[in-house]
């Protein structure tokens, strides 16, 4: 659904009901004290490929994690460049501050998941996750700072940004990446709800 402007005084569901019938709305500018719904289809899966996805949350007042680790207590994360040591693979943080992982580790963890930011969910089976909220939708990313924690300009392992596609709408399975580094700026990978962008 396309439309300008919604005022939502009342329930707003916005369903999905498999990997080929999930919902998709874009607006400028919402309105409205209203309940909203957002339900978001996760294919699961195992060895050898474990679907991760890349998730947010449309609600600009944030939400609780556990919308997410109700269904599986482990495997929340979100992206954090300046926990990068030696691996672009250190920026990542469990939810709970697991510290179980090689190249991952332990933190102080979240338990609210922010407007803007991308974070990456992983379960065994197929889930159908309803965010619930009553609070404004966001319409639009805005400015966001992008993260860079090396010390010299251009490091590989730096520069990385799990942002959010909030209300999945028109861009999926995007997979690009400029060889020239000198453009700071650079789109890495994408999934449903988020983005990763090299800085």
């Amino acid at each position: 659904m396309t439309t300008n402007s919604l005022n939502n005084n009342g329930i707003l569901n916005l369903n999905s009901t498999g990997s080929s019938a999930i919902f998709s709305l874009i607006m400028d500018n919402y309105s409205g004290s209203g309940t909203t719904n957002a339900q978001i289809y996760l294919t699961g899966g195992g060895a050898p490929y474990y679907n991760w996805h890349y998730v947010a949350e449309p609600f600009t007042s944030g939400i609780s994690t556990t919308f997410f680790t109700n269904i599986n207590a482990f495997n929340l994360l979100h992206y954090d460049d300046s926990r990068v040591v030696s691996s672009d693979f250190n920026g990542w943080e469990y939810y709970n501050g697991y510290s179980g992982t090689s190249g991952i580790a332990g933190g102080a963890g979240f338990t609210t998941m922010t407007f803007g930011r991308g974070y990456n969910f992983y379960n065994g089976s197929d889930a159908n996750i309803t965010l619930t909220g009553s609070t404004a939708i966001g319409t639009m990313l805005g400015n966001t700072s992008l993260q860079y924690s090396g010390l010299t300009p251009g490091s590989l392992i730096y520069g990385y940004n799990l942002l959010e596609i909030h209300l999945p709408a028109v861009l999926t399975g995007i997979w690009s990446h400029s060889a020239d580094l000198s453009t700071q700026q650079s789109i890495i990978q994408q999934g449903t709800d988020g983005l990763l962008i090299y800085q």
